[in-house]
């Protein structure tokens, strides 16, 4: 069942989930939308602390979560959260955030 009045959070070890349930579908995406905007603020600030101490070859370009799931999968529970990373030439796959 879906209901557009709520998300699903997500622990970082994925054992874990909670679902957030708000009064209307509009309140819902009005906090999605800032739990979205301060991690993208801290994600881009974290960058910008890391890039000062690297050279201008091996610099952060992106950081950001993704999620694989298993082809042909059709559920969410059997899908992995990883945390990746773009720095100078290389990519970095992490469980968690550096």
């Amino acid at each position: 069942m879906f209901w557009s009045n709520c998300f699903e959070v997500f622990a970082l070890d994925g054992a874990r989930t909670g679902i957030l349930q708000f009064c209307t579908a509009a309140e819902s995406t009005d906090w999605l939308q800032s739990i979205s905007t301060n991690i993208n603020s801290l994600t881009q600030e974290n960058i910008k602390i890391l890039n000062k101490s690297s050279s201008s070859d091996n610099q952060i370009v992106h950081m950001g979560w993704a999620c694989e799931t298993p082809e042909g999968s059709t559920t969410c529970r059997s899908s992995v959260f990883k945390f990746l990373a773009l720095r100078g030439p290389y990519f970095n796959i992490f469980k968690c955030p550096p």
